[in-house]
């Protein structure tokens, strides 16, 4: 059996930056309830608008705390990613 080249997992357990992406406009005055990500609404695509949050969260707790919110918010979660691989 060939063994394939496996990417390392990434470590939830260190501080990473996070680009988050959620259907509708979140303001800006979220940021403290949002771990002080820095959040900027694009309204570029006249079809949807979308809200971008970027800032360091420090473990997989903080990131689930700040999904949980966007959730309570009823914001529909489009896309998480690390920027910092």
């Amino acid at each position: 059996m060939a063994t394939k080249n496996i990417k390392p997992q990434f470590n939830f357990q260190k501080p990473a930056v996070y680009k988050i992406i959620v259907q509708g406009e979140v303001s800006e005055r979220f940021s403290e309830r949002l771990a002080g990500m820095q959040i900027s609404v694009d309204r570029s695509n006249t079809d949807e608008t979308v809200s971008v949050l970027i800032g360091q969260i420090n473990d997989q707790p903080a990131l689930l705390g700040i999904l949980n919110t966007l959730s309570d918010y009823h914001l529909t979660l489009k896309s998480v990613k690390t920027l910092n691989e």
